[in-house]
């Protein structure tokens, strides 16, 4: 029957694990006490931790979280917990493994998708997730200029287009508002100039127009 201490340290573990981002099982015979307390100081500086479990209370604790873990407890395990970049507990532990001769890496569970030994290793050997943010900002800041270009382009074409049509329309509206004043002016002209009348004839030339 388990012990109340037991029963506590597989929900605290099954809780651990739920939370967990990625969850890096290992193996560890073999290494000797300084070795593992390196190994974990290393794991520490990213803010991993390293912990050695019982295979069964750690296959009761993955049960209560719903993750399948049984193919990755082999002989003595020890788990790396990383809640925040899956990518870096994978690659941290990966770089581990080359040097510590003893430390084995068996596979990992990323997201709830349980990965097998090369699994892992393909997953270790991806861009962290700062890279893959930098290289994504990167990716949409050339579309982002090369659309500012365009739309710059766009304005100023757009800006030349109307300052066309504000032209030709003034320039239209120019002879339309001379004619009427040219009118006016000759009309001004016409009424100024007096009107010359026909000179009433002489008798002489009423008689010279009667004799012939």
């Amino acid at each position: 029957m388990p012990t109340e201490r037991k029963v506590a340290t597989v929900t605290e573990l099954q809780q651990r694990l739920g939370q967990a981002q990625a969850l890096i099982f290992t193996g560890f015979h073999g290494l000797n006490a300084n070795e593992m307390v390196e190994l974990r100081a290393e794991l520490a500086k990213q803010g991993l931790e390293y912990r050695v479990i019982k295979n069964r209370l750690a296959l009761r604790a993955a049960q209560g979280a719903g993750l399948e873990i049984a193919p990755l407890l082999q002989g003595e395990t020890g788990i790396c917990f990383d809640d925040d970049d899956p990518v870096l507990a994978f690659k941290l532990t990966s770089k581990l493994a080359k040097k510590f001769a003893n430390y084995k890496v068996r596979g990992g569970i990323s997201e709830g998708q349980l990965l097998d030994e090369q699994g892992a290793l393909e997953l270790a050997n991806l861009p962290s997730r700062e890279v893959l943010l930098t290289q994504l900002v990167a990716t949409l800041q050339g579309p982002m200029r090369q659309l500012t270009v365009v739309l710059s382009a766009l304005l100023r074409q757009l800006v030349v287009v109307l300052s066309e049509i504000e032209r030709t329309k003034a320039e239209a509206a120019e002879p339309a508002e001379q004619a009427p004043a040219e009118t006016q002016e000759r009309a001004v002209e016409a009424a100024a100039e007096p009107e010359i009348k026909p000179e009433p004839e002489t008798e002489t030339e009423k008689g010279a127009e009667t004799a012939s």
